[in-house]
């Protein structure tokens, strides 16, 4: 049998070798194909941005030192943006050239400039004749409380926009402005600060009152509508903490944010987000078709960070931040508004400018004290492959002896695709993280989502049976065999009682603590910052939590 065996072995041999070549060559076909595949995917996630107009603070494909903190823009063949840091609307074409500018004046001297924020076209709507006796093209809203609108018929450059509404006088303050139109008419919509409510007014500029109030019932104390939003069917307002007293700021800061969902007719339907990476978010749009990893999905922007955050379009469920080719969060100071190209101009057939697979935005950049416009698009950047790396929540708060959990999102940057694992550091004594999953697999389409919890324990140890599988149990179980044979033992000695007695309390405590009894360490009241981590590799991302325990 030996000897046939060794004859086999020697037929079989050159077999052997040839099956390897062929493993090989096939494995060397896949691994090129599986390569191809990963650079048609780096090709579309990472992100960039192009700046187009600024005011000279950044470079940009136009200058203009007037573009100062710009808001609001209005969906057109060309964008309408206004700049309340100078009091104009620009009127400007996807390229950056500026056709011309609308002074939109002050409420309490119409011949000064005011400060817009709204921005809204007039497409599609129904009465609202301005004082000129024709219908506006575009409608404006102010901090200083007014509503204003111009056409052709006021002129072009620098002409004064004529004022509609104007409750200077009692203080309001319009962070926002949307045009509603429906069977009933059409209606302007009125983010008033000053007073925390959705001001309506009809196509006469007249105070008016639809079905519903646009009432958040829980809506928490100090907060305010920021800013309104028509996006087809669903009317979206992001509210923020104020200031108590007036004049009303903002009250910027992780968490501080609301984003609510109402219907045509002004009636609450559900709350979108609360708190979280909110930051007195203002910007709201659906990313386009074309958008990366974030295709379709519900972006919304921090004036707060001036980041850029990223939610489920149906369940609003946490998914990413925006990000740059190195997996870093895009961050843009007072960041205000975002406008998807190609987006459908209200009540018209027509849409507006600019790529319809980029989002675009602007921003006050520092302080306020600036102005871009810029343009973010998923394109190839040839940088190396990596991820981004966000969680749902910059700050956690837990009661002692109780759970807190949050949503991570790892998002594939330049093709990256891969396992990634989760840890987490810096937790206070006695508490513990758990991750579901820890592992994830990430494709370059997609973020891949993972819960953390983190456990704190109480200051009461909880009693629980005796375990069989604690190792701590055998062993102080051992330990009572002695104790037991001293207590069998007769012999009458002086004291012998007392020691018996001794020995019994002893034997009991270990029994207890070998059954029943819990020794966690409680988790200490506090706050403490937890890195959570996620590594692939070589590639090493870490965000920080703020965690207060209770």
């Amino acid at each position: 049998m030996r000897v046939s065996s060794e004859r086999n072995q020697e037929k079989t041999a050159p077999l052997q070798k040839l099956a390897a070549v062929q493993r090989k060559i096939v494995a060397g076909l896949l691994a090129a194909v599986f390569c191809g595949v990963a650079s048609l995917h780096a090709g579309a996630q990472a992100f960039s941005v192009t700046n187009i107009l600024s005011d000279g603070s950044v470079p940009a494909t136009t200058v203009d030192p007037n573009f100062i903190n710009p808001w609001g823009v209005s969906a057109s063949p060309v964008w309408w943006i206004s700049a309340a840091g100078t009091g104009y609307n620009y009127v400007v074409q996807p390229s950056g050239t500026i056709a011309f500018k609308v002074i939109v004046p002050l409420g309490a001297v119409p011949t000064a400039n005011g400060l817009p924020s709204g921005s809204v076209t007039a497409a599609g709507s129904t009465g609202l004749l301005l004082p000129n006796g024709t219908a506006p093209s575009f409608l404006f809203s102010t901090l200083d409380g007014t509503i204003s609108g111009w056409n052709s018929k006021l002129g072009t450059n620098n002409a004064h926009a004529q004022i509609v509404v104007n409750n200077s006088a009692t203080s309001a303050s319009y962070t926002g402005l949307a045009l509603l139109n429906t069977a009933n008419g059409s209606f302007l919509l009125a983010p008033n600060f000053a007073t925390a409510a959705v001001e309506v007014y009809d196509s006469t500029y007249k105070a008016a009152k639809l079905a519903g109030t646009f009432t958040d019932p829980n809506l928490p104390a100090n907060y305010a509508p920021f800013s309104i939003h028509i996006l087809g069917t669903q009317i979206f307002i992001a509210y923020t903490q104020r200031t108590a007293t007036a004049p009303f700021r903002s009250q910027d800061g992780v968490g501080v944010g609301v984003l609510d969902v109402f219907d045509t007719a002004g009636n609450f339907v559900t709350r979108a987000v609360t708190g979280g990476n909110l930051n007195s978010p203002w910007g709201v749009a659906f990313a386009p078709a074309n958008f990366g990893i974030y295709s379709n999905d519900l972006l919304v922007g921090n004036f707060g960070d001036g980041k850029i955050n990223v939610y489920d379009p149906k369940t609003y469920a946490y998914v990413g931040q925006v990000m740059d080719s190195t997996g870093k969060s895009l961050v843009y100071a007072s960041l205000w508004d975002l406008l998807t190209g190609g987006t459908k101009v209200t009540g018209s057939a027509s849409v507006s400018g600019g790529d319809l697979s980029t989002v675009y935005f602007t921003a006050g950049l520092d302080k306020e004290a600036h102005g871009l416009l810029g343009a973010i698009s998923s394109t190839s950047t040839g940088g190396a492959s990596t991820f981004g790396f966000t969680t749902a929540d910059s700050a956690l708060i837990v009661k002692a002896g109780s759970s807190v959990n949050t949503s991570i999102s790892v998002a594939p940057v330049n093709g990256f695709s891969g396992s990634v694992t989760l840890t987490c550091t810096g937790l206070p004594v006695g508490a513990t993280c758990t991750f579901a999953p820890s592992q994830l697999s990430v494709s370059p389409t997609a973020a891949a989502i993972s819960t953390v919890t983190i456990q704190t324990t109480s200051t009461m140890g909880a009693l629980r049976p005796f375990n069989k599988g604690r190792p701590g149990s055998g062993i102080a179980l051992a330990s009572l065999v002695p104790f037991v044979s001293l207590l069998c033992w007769r012999k009458k000695r002086p004291g012998a009682s007392l020691l018996r007695a001794l020995l019994f309390v002893c034997a009991g405590s270990i029994a207890f603590l070998a059954g029943c009894g819990d020794t966690t360490i409680p988790t200490p009241a506090g706050s403490s910052s937890v890195a959570i981590v996620a590594t692939s590799g070589a590639t090493s991302q870490q965000t920080m939590v703020a965690l207060t325990v209770q």
